[in-house]
């Protein structure tokens, strides 16, 4: 009854917000996406509101429609360039859409904010990969890994994976060796070293390694319930 209200009353008359914002809290809390999405387009055109925005957008991205995302934030971000909330969201969007140039450029914003943020590093590292410059991804790892007081295990496994790919396999050793002594039971590890060796031709090693690696992973996936894989081993 209340929704049949509001929308009589935008009838009369189209400008009246306040039926919109009910319409918006109805839509809520029935969880009806698709009138909410109409709803929140339609009082935008009526009321320039910085939480309106803000709302609508979380929506986009929370219903993965990523596109329609990228066009709300740049919609008002001139009047919020430090609003690093909406600035993450939107180097995430860039990146779920493969528009990596664009995703480049605003982690950058985000890591010069945030230099210690792993999070961030990883995705540039990502996007910088994908977008053909594998080369200066390394680079940033190396950095990073003499900047960071305390490097986690997936920037050498990151790093050892790209020099692998780019047929660095001494590097890719050495990222994957850095590695063992404070995690000796991750079978990711194992793995890419055994495929080193592999592609080296040692294969007495490879095996060693290979074997390690099954045993690392099997108890891990008894440990998780589910298989265990890595979109950085180099077999991705």
């Amino acid at each position: 009854l209340a929704e049949k209200w509001f929308l009589k009353a935008i009838k009369i008359n189209s400008n009246f917000k306040d039926a919109y914002s009910n319409l918006i809290g109805i839509y809520k809390s029935t969880g009806n996406n698709k009138k909410l999405l109409n709803a929140y387009k339609n009082i935008l055109v009526i009321a320039d509101s910085y939480k309106i925005s803000r709302d609508y957008i979380h929506l986009l991205y929370k219903l993965r429609k990523y596109p329609e995302t990228i066009v709300e934030i740049n919609n008002i971000l001139p009047s919020q360039l430090d609003n690093y909330g909406l600035l993450r969201i939107l180097a995430n969007s860039y990146r779920l859409t493969s528009k990596w140039d664009e995703a480049v450029m605003i982690y950058r914003q985000l890591l010069l904010k945030e230099p210690k943020n792993e999070v961030f590093l990883r995705a540039l590292v990502y996007c910088l990969d994908h977008s053909g410059k594998t080369i200066h991804a390394i680079e940033l790892i190396d950095g990073a890994l003499l900047f960071l007081e305390k490097p986690s295990i997936d920037l050498f496994l990151i790093k050892g994976v790209l020099c692998y790919r780019e047929k660095q396999y001494d590097e890719a050793l050495k990222a994957f060796r850095k590695t063992l002594n404070d995690n000796s039971n991750d079978w990711r590890v194992y793995y890419n070293i055994a495929m080193i060796y592999r592609k080296k031709g040692i294969d007495d090693f490879a095996e060693q390694f290979f074997a390690r690696a099954e045993k690392y992973k099997r108890s891990e996936e008894r440990r998780v319930g589910k298989e265990c894989r890595s979109r950085w081993s180099p077999y991705h």
